[in-house]
């Protein structure tokens, strides 16, 4: 009898297997009790097409593997050769499969893997598996296989399914006995299933998945303590009177002038009606919703989600503080190389990147990321199963939704559906709630009949937030041109000669470098008490290790909240990456005209220290918003959707009408009759006038010189600000662009659509309009680098650690004129090494070449060359 591998590390098939049951048996509970036999067989089943000579010879070296031939052309991709060695009959009579699951659980074992070479075997392989159906030791093979699993399966299930094996041999494709749960093709043969038996599918795939995932990870991992790995597939969470009590202490730590411990938090008191429900929250910026979600995980599973990744990064900081750094993970594209920055700065052992692999294998109670590393599974790329099984008993939050565009919040609403149908729960929390958004969930507590609730915080504490008045507005038109006048730079460095903190947001990386130099510029001239290192520029196009030091720099300089005592000026110049990504606290603040949701979260990051009952006293506004008479604003359309801006506009207008009529109204009263006048007047200008397409829109420059006339006054409470974004969202017309988008993503993937490929997905849920490049001035220094590490041992995130974290940035496809691939670099470090060294490893090179494939060396303007 013949050893059969499952591993080239010559892990044997049967401790393959028992590895998974051990896995199988630490997250059973989470398997509902009517699939876990299906699920334990489908773990049982899923890789006897190993046992075919040419895997094991060929494929694992198993060169003692005896006294079967190879025939070469019989390669059959392994989980779809396991089929042809179950007895299906048998399997049938196992209580928990029967008839109604079987093909659940042979789906299970042949998709258990996707890629390219299961496809063409899937398709096109009558030539192979009329081989294996020919091939003459077909007896000793299921001899072997029950010999080697003894006392795992029963021996009659191991077995040649004659049937099968015939017809593929006659040309029959693999998918007409089994079908695949992917691919669109297949999409007819679906249709028939219904829901539960969707759910079954998805969720004994998935649990199998898990299980094999996670156990090849230990094997491949661990050289001693595999036991101990295998133990952790699913790490327990704290409990909720444990968790409450840390939250409280975190919120005392942070609260230094109340003092002593809090006997209660309005998280406790809200958590308590809505800690085994669907929520909806929606409450201000800075109200603590983050500690509101750990302590509404009670104890479960959690998945947190954000936009951007440094703010994952400081929830990932905040979690640990909760829930222990034993209990929390981190994900996204660049959490290995913030794990293996962490440890060399806190000189802990590398042991510690183990984080990263537990992050990936979902083995981690909390696990806090970007959305994009969950949403796009809604478009249900090939193994979205495993994702969509441990979602199925988890809490997943949602942070900040209105920060997607239509498209990627679109495919959030639809995955939020999904994991409700498999058992999950939600937890939406923003501080301002598209009606879109809302609306299609309303339709999903209906159609589902489970229960929703909104918990409005604006409203349920209106006195409070109508009491919370931090900023007054002014409006500033800018005629002549797109850049920001010099009268205005002069203003803004005279506010922070005065001792405060400005914040100057624009809505490009060009023209928040055109301000930044302005501002140096006339610094230099003197007269103003500004240390330079004091003024700061920030954006996405920095590389990543410039944008960890920047970050860092703003923490310290903008900490929130502000000491009264401290009056140094400091000014920072960012775009739209501070948003919501950097807990900081401002006095003034500076911007372009942006989205009215994304102005508020802008305006959200001045006067943050104060919480309750403060009143803005100032003479002068503190936000003042720039807009250009001739684009709006510098992105043109290309950041913010011009619709959205017009909207804007409109709103700001409403509300500068408001303060200075006489009309006997409440405010949102008011605005009610504005939007539906608006909405109504939109309808009788479409019946009436023809669209040019690509012609821009005429901009009411009435409604412009409204806003400059009227609109500083009072300023302006949290509770307005919320019933003004709402009323904004109100006022978008389905037939807008914006919510065209919406309802069109929506439309497709209700009807089915599936992604060919999970980095397909993504590329869909980011609209990836960036490319990584680095810059040609760079040559000689990469080039240098390159050198110092020849030949060392690069793992992939290494090689982000040294390389890519230093040297690419992103830029716009819009903005690239040219290009040479990075790779060219590379060849030519290799050609010279040839040529001064004797000995060089060329898969090295090989290696660097293939990570390097996506990414470009671009030339500046003034080398006359690529980039304008």
């Amino acid at each position: 009898m013949s050893c059969i591998w499952a591993k080239g590390n010559k892990t044997s098939l049967s401790e393959h297997i028992q590895h998974l049951l051990k896995t199988f048996e630490k997250i059973k509970d989470r398997i509902p009790k009517d699939l876990r036999e299906a699920v334990k067989y489908a773990i049982l089943l899923h890789d006897l097409g190993k046992v075919l000579p040419y895997f094991q010879i060929v494929s694992l070296e198993n060169e003692d593997y005896k006294p079967f031939n190879i025939d070469r052309q019989m390669n059959i991709y392994h989980s779809l050769a396991s089929v042809l060695f179950i007895n299906k009959e048998e399997l049938e009579k196992i209580e928990g499969i029967g008839k109604d699951r079987v093909g659940l659980v042979l789906s299970a074992v042949a998709y258990h893997h996707w890629k390219s070479s299961l496809e063409e075997d899937m398709l096109y392989g009558k030539e192979k598996f009329k081989r294996l159906f020919e091939y003459a030791e077909k007896d000793k093979l299921i001899e072997n296989l029950r010999n080697n699993l003894k006392g795992l399966l029963e021996e009659g299930i191991i077995d040649f399914n004659e049937a099968i094996g015939k017809g593929l041999a006659n040309g029959l494709c693999f998918a007409d006995y089994v079908i695949p749960p992917y691919r669109l093709d297949f999409l007819p043969k679906r249709v028939n299933i219904d829901e539960d038996r969707l759910r079954s599918w998805i969720l004994i795939s998935g649990f199998l998945q898990r299980c094999d995932h996670y156990a090849s990870f230990c094997e491949k991992a661990e050289e001693e303590g595999l036991e101990e790995c295998l133990e952790k597939v699913e790490i327990e969470n704290l409990g909720y009177e444990s968790i409450l009590s840390n939250v409280k202490e975190e919120i005392n730590k942070k609260d230094k002038e109340k003092g002593g411990r809090l006997d209660s938090i309005w998280q406790e008191e809200v958590v308590e009606k809505g800690k085994d429900k669907n929520l909806i929250l929606v409450a201000p910026t800075g109200s603590g919703k983050t500690e509101f979600a750990f302590l509404w995980s009670n104890g479960g599973k959690l998945i947190y989600t954000l936009p951007i990744r440094s703010a994952v990064e400081q929830i990932f900081g905040r979690a640990r503080d909760v829930f222990g750094e034993e209990r929390v993970g981190i994900l996204h594209g660049d959490a290995d190389v913030y794990i293996l920055r962490e440890i060399k700065e806190k000189n802990e052992d590398i042991e510690k990147m183990k984080i990263y692999q537990l992050s990936k294998n979902l083995s981690y109670p909390v696990i806090v990321a970007t959305g994009d590393q969950f949403f796009p599974y809604a478009l249900r790329p090939p193994l979205y199963e495993r994702v969509y099984a441990t979602l199925s008993y988890s809490r997943l939050v949602i942070d900040e939704v209105q920060a997607y565009d239509p498209v990627a919040c679109a495919i959030v609403v639809k995955f939020i559906e999904d994991v409700v149908r498999l058992g999950g729960r939600f937890l939406l929390m923003t501080a301002t709630l598209p009606k879109h958004v809302e609306d299609r969930i309303n339709n999903i507590k209906e159609n589902m009949n489970i229960d929703i609730e909104k918990i409005d915080l604006y409203y349920e504490n209106g006195e409070k937030y109508e009491n919370l008045k931090k900023h007054k507005i002014k409006m500033r038109l800018i005629e002549e041109s797109n850049s920001i006048p010099h009268e205005y730079i002069e203003e803004i460095l005279e506010k922070a000669d005065s001792g405060n903190r400005v914040l100057v947001i624009l809505n490009t990386v060009r023209q928040a470098e055109k301000v930044y130099e302005s501002i140096r510029e006339r610094m230099r001239k003197g007269g103003y008490n500004i240390r330079e290192d004091n003024i700061i520029l920030f954006h996405s196009r920095f590389t990543y290790n410039e944008k960890q030091s920047i970050k860092h720099k703003i923490e310290n300089l903008f900490k929130n909240p502000k000491e009264n005592s401290y009056e140094e000026g400091k000014i920072l110049v960012a775009t739209q990456v501070v948003e919501a990504s950097i807990d900081i606290d401002a006095d003034i603040l500076y911007t372009e005209i942006c989205p009215l949701d994304a102005l508020v979260q802008r305006m959200g990051r001045v006067l943050r220290r104060y919480k309750e009952n403060y009143l803005y006293r100032g003479d002068d506004a503190n936000i003042h918003i720039f807009v250009l008479e001739k684009d709006y604003e510098s992105g043109k359309g290309k950041v913010y959707n011009r619709e959205l801006i017009e909207k804007s506009l409109k709103m700001l207008s409403f509300h500068a009408e408001y303060l200075k009529g006489q009309h006997g109204k409440t405010y949102e009263g008011y605005l009610d009759d504005k939007v539906k006048s608006l909405k109504e007047n939109e309808q009788e200008d479409d019946g009436n006038k023809n669209k040019v397409k690509g012609k821009k829109q005429k901009k009411s420059e009435e409604d412009i010189e409204k806003l400059l006339e009227n609109l500083e006054g009072q300023p302006l409470s949290e509770l307005d600000k919320y019933t003004l974004v709402s009323k904004f969202y109100e006022s978008l017309s389905e037939d807008g662009e914006y919510l065209q988008e919406f309802i069109k993503t929506l439309s497709i993937l209700d009807a089915g659509y599936m992604s060919d490929r999970r980095e397909e997905a993504q590329d869909i849920f980011r609209r990836i309009a960036n490319v990584s490049v680095v810059d040609g001035k760079r040559e000689k220094e990469f080039k240098e680098k390159l050198k110092e590490l020849v030949n060392d041992k690069l793992s992939y995130t290494a090689f982000k650690d040294k390389i890519i974290a230093g040297f690419v940035v992103q830029i716009p496809y819009y903005e690239l004129k040219g290009y040479k691939p990075l790779s060219e670099w590379i060849r030519e470090v290799e050609a010279d090494m040839e040529r001064n060294v004797k000995d060089i490893n060329r898969k090295w090179f090989e290696k660097l070449k293939e990570w390097c494939g996506d990414i470009f060396v671009i030339y500046t303007k003034d080398e006359n060359k690529y980039i304008e």
